[in-house]
């Protein structure tokens, strides 16, 4: 908390954070569905150079964003780049299937009780990679940024993506990979959350990500890489 008390600073307070608004849920602003405009959103972060991690907070009715095909080709051409993508399982209570079939390899979050077991509310499944507390949340939310109690996978879900700006921070030239990798073997799990792969263990995450040794090499055809896909949307989409 703050020193007056008053609020939260969040898990990485030196982390940027740049809002790309995907839907207005208007018919009169909206000329494309929300699954074709998260595609977008997507596709348009891959171009912006601050962006190290991607983090999709929508889910449909029958699981995460990545229940979408053209939500999953951008996924995997933004961890092509070299950014870590962070999905909300989703809040029906289902086995995540599409995004088990067609594996991105991206990183999606489930929803745990305080008690750190599965919410009975969360999206589940082998496809799902971590889990993070997803009630109770003391946090700005909303479009009027109010403080208050939050939770979902959509609250999960941020948990998850500040952990991997510290471990991104103490090692910038982690893949998105060697990032799943290493959240996948340090988290906590037991028979109550193994259904959302247990909750994510942050010190030990970043003791391991502090210590990786990626090879320079590797570094370099990431980046070489992000340049041209860069390079191509921009010029594909007039950005």
């Amino acid at each position: 908390g703050l020193k007056d008390d008053q609020g939260t600073n969040g898990i990485a307070f030196n982390a940027k954070v740049i809002p790309l608004q995907n839907y207005n849920y208007d018919p009169l602003l909206d000329h494309l569905d929300k699954e074709e405009a998260t595609a977008k959103c997507i596709l348009r972060a891959i171009t912006l150079q601050d962006v190290d991690i991607i983090v999709l907070e929508n889910q449909t009715s029958t699981g995460s964003s990545e229940t979408f095909a053209g939500t999953r080709g951008a996924v995997r051409l933004a961890l092509l780049s070299g950014i870590v993508v962070v999905s909300a399982a989703g809040n029906y209570s289902l086995e995540l299937t599409e995004e088990k079939n067609d594996d991105t390899d991206s990183i999606i979050v489930g929803a745990l009780r305080s008690n750190q077991a599965t919410a009975d509310f969360s999206n589940y499944g082998d496809r799902v990679t971590v889990g993070a507390f997803g009630e109770k949340l003391r946090t700005l939310f909303g479009p009027s940024g109010a403080f208050g109690s939050f939770g979902g996978t959509s609250g999960a879900t941020p948990q998850v993506a500040a952990a991997i700006a510290l471990m991104l921070e103490v090692n910038p030239s982690l893949s998105p990979k060697q990032v799943k990798n290493i959240i996948e073997a340090t988290s906590l799990i037991n028979a109550d959350n193994a259904k959302v792969g247990g909750l994510i263990n942050i010190p030990e995450s970043l003791r391991l990500a502090k210590d990786f040794q990626a090879s320079r090499e590797e570094g370099e055809n990431t980046r070489r890489m992000r340049r041209e896909v860069s390079r191509i949307l921009t010029m594909t989409t007039g950005g």
